[in-house]
């Protein structure tokens, strides 16, 4: 079930049109749809989930459209119109009109003891339907049809996610994979490359997305999978009489602890020598101070060969930062490190350090220092408060790619797309988007520089499976 807003109908001058094939073939007879919307209510229920196209056009009106859109019904798995349920829309895609559509198709259906409906916003729809159907004379049909409500894949991740657990056709009992996008098929003719590419796309898609749960299946503990079909099973069964039920499926992850957290949990630790207070604060500065580093060196890149001078003076006012911060954390290096502590090469090999900064020493992290020589000098608990610290860090770096990445995506959608008859518009448009890549490119540093760090310090890749 869904809305076209293409199908426009302009008003005529002459108001003496007439209805050609109500009733006798896909378009529904005018005048008992007319009858219908003179009685309903037209208060549009307010959504209670995310903001829909749908939802949207709900007040979208033109005073010189008579129509503006047609809605319809098909078969979600062949894809062919219900006769006498096209109809059209006054303003936009109302309750009040696709309730219609709906009881035209229903009606139709007497003697099945259950009818799945798939619509993009049926979290909402199905929440009135009921009321509407019992106040309105026109919208009856048998009272032994189930109505068991779906979104479309290719809308439901869109919604809530506990939309995707209650009407995720992949969660409902005795029907097929549905996307939900059949009737756009049918508003408009698509050329046969182009589907062919689409379908082949899809194709490898869904082979790789198979061969990864694969994989997680056959890593997984066996008895949880049997213990995850049986809730399985039970919450479907459960879902014809509570939606709820398949709220179980609505895992909670719990969030990875950032730096911050890592560095109180740390403070906090009454394991913690005696010596060691402030030792988690002094770390936290030094991974801050290579980071800053690699911002520095982001900032020196973006300003190319011949940076303006808010760009000079942006770098130099960080470097005045970086000399600030680096003094404090040397000075205070003395309250945990020996004198004869030897400070190493560190991984200033890598791709950290990669523009000259000037000639500020390795700072003295058990890292470069390494993990032998700290214990050798009993300051072993060092390199497991910063282990604990660079997985913080890499957490961190984990949670900026992924909204850089989101960020990223929506400039596109947003101004690279809708800046195609503008020079000014485009050349904005891909500033921003350079200014998401250059802070993507610096956060992806950070993390794969403390996943070094992690297996120098703890000896082996396990910690980061």
């Amino acid at each position: 079930m869904d809305g076209n807003f293409s199908a426009e109908h302009m008003k005529l001058k002459n108001d003496d049109d007439f209805d050609l094939t109500g009733r006798s073939s896909y378009f529904t007879a005018l005048s008992c749809y007319r009858a219908h919307l003179q009685i309903a209510d037209d208060k549009q229920p307010k959504s209670t989930c995310h903001e829909h196209k749908a939802v949207n056009q709900v007040h979208a009106t033109q005073k010189h459209l008579a129509a503006t859109g047609i809605g319809a019904i098909t078969c979600a798995r062949h894809g062919y119109f219900v006769p006498d349920t096209v109809v059209d829309f006054q303003k936009g895609e109302w309750q009040v009109n696709m309730d219609y559509v709906l009881f035209q198709a229903l009606s139709k259906l007497e003697g099945m003891p259950r009818a799945t409906v798939i619509y993009d916003i049926a979290c909402q729809f199905s929440v009135h339907f009921g009321a509407w159907v019992l106040k309105s004379n026109y919208l009856k049909f048998s009272n032994s049809i189930q109505i068991i409500w779906g979104i479309g894949l290719f809308h439901i991740h869109g919604h809530q996610d506990v939309c995707l657990f209650r009407y995720s056709p992949d969660l409902i009992p005795g029907i097929s994979k549905v996307d939900g996008k059949v009737l756009e098929t049918l508003w408009s003719q698509l050329n046969e490359i182009s589907l062919s590419r689409k379908y082949i796309q899809a194709i490898q898609a869904l082979e790789i997305a198979e061969e990864g749960y694969r994989n997680l299946t056959e890593n997984a503990d066996q008895s949880l999978i049997t213990q995850w079909i049986a809730q399985a099973e039970e919450a479907q069964t459960q879902r014809f009489a509570d939606v709820t039920a398949m709220d179980i499926f609505d895992v909670q992850l719990q969030h990875a602890p950032t730096r911050v957290e890592m560095q109180l949990q740390l403070a906090e630790d009454p394991a913690q020598p005696s010596l060691a207070r402030g030792v988690a604060s002094w770390l936290s500065l030094g991974l801050k101070i290579e980071e800053l580093q690699l911002r520095i060196s982001g900032l020196v890149k973006q300003g190319g060969a011949n940076p303006t001078v808010t760009e000079r003076l942006d770098i130099d006012r960080q470097k005045t930062r970086l000399d600030n911060m680096i003094d404090d954390f040397s000075r205070k290096a003395n309250q945990y490190l020996a004198e004869d502590i030897l400070v190493g090469q560190g991984h200033a090999d890598s791709d950290w350090h990669d523009v000259e900064l000037g000639d500020e020493e390795i700072l003295p992290l058990p890292s470069n220092i390494g993990a032998n020589q700290c214990r050798d000098h009993g300051v072993g608990h060092l390199v497991d408060d910063e282990l604990c610290l660079q997985q913080g860090q890499a957490n961190d770096a984990l949670h900026n790619i992924r909204i850089d990445l989101g960020h990223w995506s929506f400039l596109y959608h947003t101004t690279v797309r809708q800046a195609k008859h503008s020079q000014q518009k485009k050349l904005r448009a891909w500033d921003a988007v350079h200014q998401v890549n250059t802070a993507l490119n610096v956060h992806t540093v950070i993390y794969h520089q403390c996943r070094k760090v992690m297996i120098t310090l703890s000896g082996t890749p396990v910690l980061l499976q």
